[in-house]
């Protein structure tokens, strides 16, 4: 709702993208707040004994397939597209894996590279989830712009 407020106006055609994006945002309101009164503690005191690995590139430069190769070593940790999706709730209840494993297509649209709940995905997804800075919030902002 805060995206849509500072963007102003919407075409028509994407209330119902808006409307069902309000509805799971509602309903997930009480087990972000459980998961945080459960979690934020215990995640505070995670102790992170090794440097985390960055890739950064630009788009269609092999990016993806890189991180996909890194996600196959087990030393390496990912953040899945449940958690990317659900970034403050995905550990407190499996109501998002059954919503997402039968609205998640079995590939991506754009280049047919296999997606899946628990495959890797890129963090900016669930940053665009927190908060309304992330270029996944401009990349929406830009499709509307284009219907005007």
């Amino acid at each position: 709702m805060k995206l849509m407020l500072m963007n102003r106006s919407i075409p028509l055609r994407y209330y119902p993208r808006i409307i069902s994006a309000s509805l799971i945002g509602t309903f997930g309101s009480p087990f972000r707040f459980y998961e945080s009164r459960r979690l934020d503690k215990k995640i505070s005191q995670v102790e992170i004994s090794r440097p985390p690995v960055f890739i950064l590139g630009h788009w269609r430069t092999g990016t993806t397939h890189l991180h996909n190769l890194l996600c196959q070593n087990p030393q390496f940790g990912f953040v899945t597209m449940l958690q990317a999706a659900f970034p403050r709730s995905f550990m407190s209840t499996n109501v998002f894996k059954n919503l997402m494993k039968r609205i998640l297509p079995r590939t991506r649209p754009m280049d047919n590279m296999k997606m899946g709940i628990f495959k890797a995905q890129e963090e900016e997804m669930a940053l665009g989830n927190l908060f309304p800075y992330s270029f996944y919030n401009a990349f929406y902002y830009n499709i509307y712009k284009e219907d005007k």
